[in-house]
C-alpha cells in the first residue's frame, strides 16, 4: 500500500489523453488535463483558481452567442440533481492568446458534465477504475447521440435539397434562381457535415467496417483526382497526373476508405491553394512493405505553431470565409487510417501475441478480434484482451469468440509475464 500511495495521481490525470476539466462547487477551475489546455489554447498557471466563465466568456462580437448561458444551465443542473448531463453540440468560441493574434476563434463542443460526489473511502486504484468507467460511458453516450442526431437530420435535409433543386428548375427570374441555388448549396454543405460527424462517431464506437484487399493504386489515384477536378477548375487550380514509383501496382487497403482519405486531402490542397496554383499526388516506397502517398500543393503552407491543431475536429486554422469546409476532414482521415493500420500491422507482421485494449477510440476490441479470427494468417494468433471493465458478463462473449484471456486493469507485472509465458512459445 505504501508504494501505491506514492503514485502521483494528479500527474496521471494531467497526462490523460482526453479533454478533462475539474471545477469546485463555485465553478472555479481546480484541475485540467494537458489535452484540455492544448485544445482550449490556455496555460495551467493562467486559469487555475479562476471562474470558468471568466476564462471562457462568450464572444462579444457574436450577438447570438449562447455558450455561457447553456453551459451555466447544464452545470447548475448537475450541481442540483447530482447526475451527469451531456450537452448537444453547440458553438462556444475561444479567446486566442495575445501571441496568436488575440480575438476569438470559432469552436464547437459537446461537453459531458459529471458530478464528483463524496462517498465512502476507497483506494486510488478503485477511484481510477470508477473514473475510467464513467469516461467510457460518457464517450459512448456522446457517440450514440451524434450517430442518432446525424441519422435524424438526413430526412429533412433530403427534403430541403430535393425541393430546392426542383425550385431551381422552375420558371424563376435570375434573383429567385440564385436564392434557390443558395438553399441547395447550404443543404449540401450541412449534409457533408452530418456525414462526417456520423463517420467519426461510428469509428470511435467501433462500428465502421473495413474490407482490406489488394487495391490497384494507379486507378485509385486517378479516380480521386477526377472527382476533385470540378472543384479545382472552379478555383483555377491544376491537379497534376499522379506520379507513381516504378514497380508499385497494388496496396493492401480498404478501397472506399482510402479513396475517402485521398479526397479529403486533395480537397484541402485545392481549397487552401492560391489561384493558378497546382496540386500533386505521388507514391513512393516506404521500406520493403509500405507505401507513402503524398499530396503537395503550392498554397501558403501552415504555421508551425498550428501543427498541433491539424487533426482537431472542427478546427479550420483561421480559414477565411471564402474557404468552405467543416473542419472534420483531417480528423476523419486520421481516424480512418489509424483504424485500418492496427489490423494491418497484425496481418503483415504476425506477432507471437496480441495485447489488445477493449476500448480503443477507433475500433472496438470485439471487431478487431473478429477480423483477426476471420483471416487465415491470424486465425490462430493468441489474443489477450485488456480492459478496466471487471463486470462478470463482459469477458464471456470475447472468450467464446476466440480470445485466449481477459485481463482487468490495472495489470500486475507478474500477471502479465505469466500470460506472455503461457502464450508465447519459447
Amino acid at each position: 500500500m505504501e508504494k501505491l500511495a506514492q503514485v502521483d495521481f494528479r500527474a496521471l490525470f494531467e497526462a490523460a489523453p482526453g479533454l478533462y476539466l475539474v471545477l469546485d462547487p463555485e465553478l472555479r477551475i481546480v484541475a485540467a488535463s494537458d489535452a484540455y489546455l492544448k485544445a482550449t489554447m490556455t496555460r495551467r498557471e493562467a486559469i487555475m483558481g479562476r471562474g470558468i466563465f471568466d476564462v471562457f466568456p462568450d464572444n462579444p462580437e457574436d450577438p447570438e452567442a449562447s455558450g455561457v448561458r447553456n453551459l451555466s444551465a447544464s452545470l447548475e443542473q448537475v450541481r442540483e440533481k447530482r447526475v451527469p448531463d451531456t450537452m448537444a453540440v453547440q458553438k462556444h468560441d475561444l479567446q486566442r492568446p495575445d501571441e496568436e493574434g488575440g480575438g476569438f476563434e470559432e469552436r464547437y463542443w459537446s461537453p459531458k458534465n459529471i458530478p464528483v460526489i463524496d462517498g465512502a473511502e476507497s483506494s486510488p486504484t478503485q477511484e481510477l477504475q470508477k473514473l475510467n468507467k464513467e469516461l467510457q460511458a460518457a464517450a459512448q453516450t456522446k457517440n450514440e447521440f451524434l450517430s442518432r442526431m446525424s441519422r435524424e437530420l438526413h430526412t429533412p435535409l433530403a427534403a430541403i435539397m430535393g425541393f430546392s433543386e426542383l425550385l431551381g428548375m422552375a420558371d424563376l427570374d435570375e434573383r429567385e434562381r440564385e436564392w434557390a441555388a443558395t438553399i441547395l448549396k447550404a443543404g449540401q454543405h450541412l449534409l457533408r457535415l452530418v456525414d462526417d460527424v456520423l463517420a467519426i462517431s461510428r469509428i470511435e464506437a467501433g462500428e465502421l467496417s473495413f474490407s482490406v484487399e489488394p487495391v490497384p493504386i494507379a486507378s485509385l489515384l486517378n479516380e480521386s483526382r477526377e472527382l476533385m477536378e470540378p472543384l479545382a477548375e472552379g478555383r483555377r487550380v491544376t491537379i497534376r497526373p499522379p506520379r507513381t514509383a516504378e514497380g508499385i501496382s497494388y496496396v493492401r487497403a480498404d478501397s472506399q476508405r482510402l479513396k475517402q482519405v485521398l479526397i479529403n486531402l486533395l480537397s484541402n490542397a485545392v481549397k487552401y491553394n492560391r489561384e493558378g496554383g497546382s496540386v500533386e499526388l505521388s507514391v513512393e516506397p516506404e521500406g520493403s512493405e509500405r507505401l507513402r502517398i503524398a499530396v503537395t500543393d503550392t498554397g501558403p503552407g501552415i504555421d508551425p505553431d498550428s501543427f498541433g491543431k491539424l487533426f482537431t475536429p472542427f478546427e479550420r486554422l483561421n480559414a477565411g470565409a471564402d474557404v468552405e469546409g467543416t473542419g472534420l476532414g483531417l480528423a476523419l482521415s486520421r481516424s480512418l487510417v489509424e483504424a485500418n493500420l492496427g489490423i494491418e500491422l497484425a496481418l503483415e507482421h504476425r506477432p507471437d501475441l496480441v495485447l489488445h485494449d477493449l476500448h480503443l477510440p477507433d475500433l472496438g476490441g470485439a471487431e478487431v478480434l473478429a477480423r483477426l479470427r476471420a483471416d487465415e494468417r491470424t486465425k490462430d494468433l493468441p489474443v489477450v484482451i485488456l480492459s478496466a471493465d471487471a463486470t462478470v458478463h463482459t469477458p464471456e462473449p470475447l472468450l467464446e469468440a476466440g480470445a485466449q484471456a481477459y485481463l482487468t486493469k490495472p495489470i500486475g507485472v507478474r500477471e502479465l509475464l505469466e500470460v506472455v509465458d503461457t502464450y508465447v512459445a519459447g
